[in-house]
């Protein structure tokens, strides 16, 4: 008897209850799960991994909602309510199974208090509702709040889950901080390899973002190429940190489908309660961030400010007006002459669009042609451009007061989003004008990001006559073996080089091995920007052979240019071109 006792522990009742009480847990016919204050997963029973389709150890440390389907006119329980309430439900709502499933039931909560009364943990019981009738039902009834293709919340979901979370961090007086990304030259995905490759794309960056957020945050697919991370708890420096992972989690290259794909990112960040006190400004400003590293270099990451934050409404504001102009035509379209350095010719003209804004006057391209670029007004604005080009010089031709090609610019994005054979060729003969008085021009940096999506049109485009002039080069990283593949007939070398020609030995010599390498290219070579005649003579001497410039004349509205081209005579050019001479 003394032995019996003696192999006893004194805590032996309290073991035995301890064991009673978690096989209780483990094997009772319902899904239970303990909750802490934040709403993560603590304890799930077997029976809850049965009916969501999840191991344990993938649930716990999971914040509950995550599962929980919202109707369009329902709500999801609180993971902590208020203390003063005791018990909750049951509710009946929808479940997100591990494959996507919809699982229809019923949901009590029952929160357990601290000594004080308060709220500290939340026990939550889980009914399946079985009728297969009603669970067919379900996709017809309940909107879907995840995405599809990832499995991840959608944006509704996201924002509904943000403002939970930012209320809690608040009466904790905690910060959170959100990262929003969006891929880098995703499109090229698929538009090189298939939409097949970019779904996967997208399925395995999803993947990589929850192995490397883990359990110190939630991910969201808000559309397209855009994810948002939501980190509770983190101060600046660890969001800047987490963000800092995550870029060099997606730069590693990895193969899907046979191809070797790279998957860079840029980051916008916005922290609370600083940049935004509720879910839809806090998202708003972590746009307004990722707006911004798309202007810069690749991997860039940016915090928000609130001169990103007055920038937003400035562009939210414009692109408003852009839109009203384009209904009221309030464009009109700059002439700037293009002259043979040898002979002293005009030989044509680029079609520069000026906005006209009866409020704040003539503004620059610089200002809006970004925004009509990010909000798609491009492809319209675009259009409106290469028709009124095209129409002056039909005008200039039927009067026969001058007979001068067109130089055009045109986005990547007017080419990816319609065949230019189609739009390009229907503009020529509706004016009844041959190719040849057509050039289209692309910037170096944007036809470098979209050779593959662009260039087939592009030589659709040459072996009908049009031509193809990279515009802005210098400023750039080109490839020269993709350069080469494009049907170019010129080279525009930037200002920005041609400014510095005559007081930096080092850029005249890029000049000239630009200009070298263009005729070997078989592509002439047109100087932007030209205001001196010390730049003219070195241009000279480097065998450029067309420049543009104030050293000519600034750009002229359509009358003024052939005002300017009827009083230009070849002893007007040679003069002009001799001050290089001299």
């Amino acid at each position: 008897m003394a032995r019996m006792q003696a192999s006893n522990p004194p805590d032996a009742p309290a073991h035995f209850a301890r064991n009673v009480l978690q096989s209780a847990f483990d094997f009772a016919s319902v899904g239970l799960a303990v909750c802490g204050r934040d709403g993560r997963m603590l304890f799930v029973n077997r029976f809850l991994c049965g009916i969501l389709g999840y191991e344990r150890a993938e649930l716990t440390a999971q914040p509950w909602t995550n599962y929980i389907f919202i109707a369009a006119d329902d709500s999801v329980p609180d993971v902590i309510p208020e203390s003063r309430v005791r018990v909750f439900g049951p509710q009946e709502t929808h479940l997100q199974g591990r494959d996507g499933r919809q699982i229809r039931a019923h949901v009590n909560m029952h929160p357990v208090l601290d000594a004080l009364g308060a709220i500290d943990h939340l026990i939550v019981t889980v009914s399946r509702i079985d009728s297969a009738e009603e669970c067919e039902e379900i996709p017809c009834r309940v909107p879907r709040h995840h995405d599809t293709l990832t499995g991840l919340p959608n944006r509704f979901l996201l924002e509904h889950r943000l403002q939970r979370i930012l209320l809690a961090a608040a009466d904790r007086a905690q910060t959170v901080g959100i990262l929003s990304l969006g891929l880098d030259r995703f499109d090229n995905v698929n538009d090189s390899m298939g939409r097949r490759v970019g779904d996967s794309v997208l399925r395995y960056v999803a993947k990589l973002l929850k192995q490397t957020v883990d359990s110190c945050g939630s991910v969201a697919r808000t559309g397209g190429d855009q994810f948002v991370v939501i980190l509770p708890g983190l101060d600046a420096a660890s969001v800047a940190a987490q963000a800092s992972a995550i870029d060099v989690c997606l730069s590693r290259s990895y193969e899907i489908d046979g191809h070797l794909v790279r998957a860079s990112a840029r980051i916008g960040v916005a922290m609370f309660p600083e940049n935004g006190d509720n879910a839809g400004d806090l998202l708003a400003s972590a746009d307004a961030a990722l707006h911004d590293a798309k202007a810069r270099n690749r991997h860039a990451c940016r915090f928000f400010t609130m001169h990103m934050k007055q920038a937003a409404l400035r562009r939210v504001t414009l692109e408003a007006e852009l839109r009203r102009a384009i209904e009221r035509e309030e464009f009109e379209l700059h002439y700037q002459p293009k002259l043979c350095i040898r002979t002293g010719r005009l030989s044509g003209a680029e079609a520069l669009i000026r906005w006209r804004c009866p409020s704040r006057g003539l503004i620059c391209p610089a200002d809006f042609i970004p925004i009509a670029e990010d909000s798609g007004l491009i492809v319209s604005l675009g259009e409106w451009v290469l028709d009124e080009a095209l129409r002056q010089v039909a005008q200039w031709q039927r009067e026969q007061t001058l007979s001068v090609a067109v130089a055009v610019n045109v986005s990547p994005a007017q080419l990816g989003l319609q065949r230019p054979m189609e739009w390009i060729m229907a503009a020529l003969r509706r004016h009844d004008l041959p190719p040849e008085m057509l050039e289209i021009e692309m910037t170096e940096s944007a036809v470098m990001q979209e050779v593959d999506s662009v260039v087939g049109g592009l030589r659709e485009l040459a072996r009908q006559g049009v031509r193809l002039a990279i515009d802005d080069f210098g400023t750039g990283h080109s490839n020269l073996s993709r350069l080469g593949q494009l049907p170019m007939t010129s080279i525009k070398i930037d200002r920005s080089l041609i400014t510095s020609i005559v007081t930096q030995p080092k850029d005249a010599a890029i000049v000239r091995t630009v200009i070298e390498i263009a005729h070997t290219l078989g592509a002439q070579v047109v100087a932007e920007g030209v205001e001196t005649a010390q730049q003219l003579a070195i241009l000279r001497m480097s065998r450029c052979d067309f420049l543009q410039g104030y050293l000519l004349c600034r750009p002229l509205t359509a009358d003024s240019f052939l005002t300017w081209a009827k009083q230009h005579s070849r002893n007007d050019a040679r003069r002009i071109l001799n001050l290089g001479e001299s």
